[in-house]
């Protein structure tokens, strides 16, 4: 796996490198296109690394043959969230092109002045380096060098005690500074718009990208590389079966905040679907609920499809690109109410931060002692 791994992140550092000398051409051209496009891969990459470490900590909780083979991609993918935070860096620097709050002019909106306290550019990054520190120091501590030290050096019931210890606390923490990141870098772009469950709808379509990423890298290594971990049918229809549960609890969440909103039928509440169901935007909100929900869990109904690696992996595929149409309207009608649209900037963008977090993700699979994480002392609860 090492040696496939590190050939791979060779690849996509390229790419990354490519993408981001594209991005900082198109910043002396459109500045505010360039980080607004930038946000958008951001937040695309953000979701599936903070799903591997919250499904990290979930198999340290309760254990399952579910996430036996599969630690060393959750691990990887957590470790991308110190990276992360110097891909966030470019933003801290041009606000004033990406949030309406943060323009020179937005003090002449009395909404935006009684948010003042809060949507402010100070505290704004004051938070953003809290939420790093607490991914990051839980992921180097579940899935760095500290956790791989501990399981060599301790026992198995120790090692197995010191994640569960971290684990507990740790989704609390996740969930919490996910949500306000939330409210924070997508739910602020539309500052006179709110919703309470936000929040948990960011969270919960992260589970969905994230475990066919899983599926994709463990069907990938399967044929690459034997001495990577190999799922057995048994552990793809375990991952099947969760990709299937969080799809529910996704497309139920969207629907009773849609529904609510609806029923209430407030100017401050609407305005956020009012531009996201304007012209060819429309079209795009009702191809996600046969694409991204109604195929997807058809398919996965039948337990051969769960089952099957091959299945699983252009299912896996799909729901990515299906993740990303999403991801894109979900951001950019906050900037182009006008109608539907797509910048040449919003691809470079993509490429350039998926290339170093692909990168990153690969480069630290190829670091990681598979064999002795899958052994861990975790997978037998």
């Amino acid at each position: 796996m090492m040696r496939t791994a590190r050939d791979g992140a060779y690849a996509a550092l390229a790419l990354g490198l490519l993408g981001t000398l594209a991005c900082a051409a198109g910043l002396f051209f459109d500045s505010a296109q360039a980080l607004r496009s930038w946000l958008f891969a951001f937040i695309f990459w953000l979701e599936p690394a903070l799903g591997c470490l919250g499904f990290l900590m979930l198999h340290n909780l309760v254990g399952g043959s579910w996430g036996k083979k599969v630690r060393p991609y959750l691990g990887a993918g957590a470790l991308t969230l110190p990276w992360l935070a110097l891909i966030f860096v470019p933003l801290a620097f041009g606000l004033r092109h990406v949030y309406p709050w943060a323009a020179p002019d937005a003090m002449e909106d009395p909404l935006l002045r009684h948010k003042l306290p809060y949507l402010n550019l100070p505290f704004f990054l004051i938070r953003a380096v809290l939420y790093f520190v607490i991914w990051g120091g839980l992921a180097w501590r579940l899935a760095g060098r500290a956790s791989r030290t501990a399981e060599r050096t301790l026992g198995d019931s120790k090692a197995s005690a010191r994640a569960n210890a971290w684990s507990g606390p740790g989704v609390v923490l996740l969930a919490f500074a996910g949500q306000f990141a939330s409210y924070d870098w997508t739910m602020s772009l539309e500052p006179h718009w709110y919703s309470t469950m936000y929040g948990f709808l960011f969270l919960a379509q992260a589970a969905p990208a994230t475990l066919a990423l899983l599926l994709l890298t463990a069907v990938f290594a399967r044929r690459r590389d034997a001495a990577a971990p190999d799922l057995d049918p048994a552990g793809f229809r375990d991952l099947g079966s969760l990709l299937l549960a969080f799809l529910v609890i996704w497309i139920y969440a969207s629907f009773f905040q849609y529904m609510l909103i609806w029923f209430g039928d407030l100017p401050h509440e609407i305005s956020w679907f009012v531009n996201r169901n304007a012209g060819a935007w429309s079209w795009i909100a009702r191809a996600f609920v046969v694409f991204y929900f109604a195929v997807p869990f058809f398919l996965l109904l039948f337990r051969s499809n769960r089952s099957s690696p091959r299945r699983l992996a252009w299912l896996g595929g799909w729901l990515l690109f299906a993740h990303l149409a999403y991801m894109f309207w979900f951001i950019t009608p906050s900037y182009r109410k006008s109608g539907f649209g797509i910048s040449w900037l919003d691809a470079a963008a993509w490429i350039a931060v998926g290339g170093w977090w692909l990168g990153a993700y690969l480069w630290g699979l190829a670091g990681v002692p598979h064999a002795a994480v899958a052994e861990s002392p975790h997978d037998t609860h």
